[in-house]
């Protein structure tokens, strides 16, 4: 005969070993409780530029909860700005295939692939990107630029994206130089001038 003594240790030894409980709908709300909690802790530290505490913080809160989007998007973002591209990259690819219909991640993603020289990943990561997000300034910018560096460039490429871009803001001074680059590479020295 099973005595309640007996369930009752093996329920803390279930508990111990799997993480769960008879009453896992309190368990589910205290860990929800405590990774807003670190969650909040992390951008206080970040905000605080405490980078390096920030990052184990959201590095725990991904422990707690692997499909927290905003925690695993800041982690890779330190990441990136401590120069570490390949476990940054591992975060943003994470993030992306978590939530694909979000800008952020696969912004970043497009980006770590030119920082690690991955520049032909990068920019067909950023042609999907730009061809999904047809508004993004950055995107757009990136991707041009991208296209004008590589070997060999790509002005007719670039110069799509720099009047994509001035159509919707005909003062970005940085899409002005980089279309009228564009046309010197294509030959077109009067409007190159203009």
């Amino acid at each position: 005969m099973i005595t309640t003594l007996r369930i009752n240790r093996f329920l803390v030894l279930a508990t111990a070993i799997f993480g769960c409980t008879d009453s896992e709908d309190v368990h589910e709300g205290d860990r929800g409780q405590r990774v807003r909690e670190l969650y909040d802790q992390a951008l206080n530290s970040i905000h605080s530029g405490k980078l390096d505490a920030g990052a184990e913080i959201l590095s725990q809160v991904l422990v707690l909860d692997s499909t927290h989007y905003e925690a695993r998007l800041g982690y890779g973002e330190i990441l990136m700005r401590q120069r570490k591209f390949s476990s940054a990259l591992v975060q943003m690819q994470r993030a992306a295939q978590q939530q694909p219909d979000r800008e952020e991640a696969r912004m970043q993603l497009g980006r770590l692939m030119v920082l690690l020289d991955r520049r032909e990943e990068g920019r067909e990561i950023l042609i999907d990107f730009v061809g999904d997000f047809p508004s993004n300034v950055k995107a757009r910018m990136l991707l041009a630029d991208l296209l004008m560096t590589r070997a060999p460039p790509d002005p007719y490429g670039a110069l799509e994206q720099y009047e994509a871009v001035l159509k919707t803001n005909s003062e970005n001074l940085q899409a002005r130089e980089g279309a009228a680059a564009s046309r010197l590479r294509l030959g077109d020295f009067e409007r190159a001038a203009e």
